[in-house]
């Protein structure tokens, strides 16, 4: 036997032992991937998930903006209950521009 046949057997013996090895590490890479993955998910989910909006009405009588001692307790009210504007809470300012009568379409 020459010096090369020797060294293909080496390789031949060896190989599986490689190969067994690659596949170990790549079974463990591709459990630990899909423990995070699903680890994960929840956390993915929850931080899609959109808080309810709430829509307040305020309909005024003329088109003025509303200002005043009444307005400013309701809003405050508001912040004391944790309705912010802008983030949970949402309010449609609506006029009658000085009409008692509804407006027919």
């Amino acid at each position: 036997m020459n010096l090369l046949e020797g060294h293909l057997e080496e390789s031949v013996r060896i190989s599986p032992i490689i190969d067994e090895e690659f596949m170990r590490l790549r079974t463990i890479g591709l459990i630990s991937t899909l423990v995070l993955g699903l680890l994960a998910a929840p956390l993915t989910a929850e931080a899609q998930q959109a808080g309810t909006v709430y829509r307040i009405g305020w309909l005024r009588f003329f088109s003025s903006p509303p200002t005043g001692p009444g307005h400013i307790a309701f809003r405050q009210g508001l912040l004391e209950l944790e309705y912010v504007e802008g983030q949970n809470l949402v309010i449609e300012y609506r006029s009658a521009k000085g009409k008692p009568e509804p407006e027919l379409k």
